[in-house]
């Protein structure tokens, strides 16, 4: 004899917008736990961290902002997303947005580690 299960599958559900995930979206799985999103709710093209765990990434993080985002100042705080919807994404970074990034942090890198040798 043998019983079967007749256990209810569980419905994820957008760790950002809170709307069942279905089966068409795409959707993205944090990379550091088991919370998933829409992937136009996250505004990235492959990998996602949920909010939690970017607040244990935070010990990565520069004072260097990327420029695109102090540029975007045109939404206007005034406007309240009353419905629980996937916001749309400010901007998706390439690898070249990326890329020019890093070479900006390693130019200031050497910039600072000179200033340094030169004072001792």
């Amino acid at each position: 004899m043998t019983k079967k299960k007749t256990a209810k599958k569980k419905s994820l559900t957008c760790a950002i917008c809170e709307k069942s995930l279905g089966k068409t979206k795409i959707k993205l799985q944090c990379q550091n736990c088991t919370k998933w999103a829409h992937q136009e709710c996250t505004g990235v093209l492959k990998n996602w961290s949920c909010a939690e765990c970017k607040e244990e990434e935070s010990s990565f993080e520069d004072d260097t902002d990327i420029e695109s985002e102090a540029e975007d100042n045109s939404g206007s705080q005034s406007e309240v997303n009353t419905k629980k919807e996937c916001p749309k994404p400010k901007k998706k970074y390439t690898l070249g947005d990326i890329m020019k990034q890093l070479e900006k942090i390693e130019t200031k890198h050497d910039e600072l580690l000179n200033k340094f040798q030169e004072i001792l």
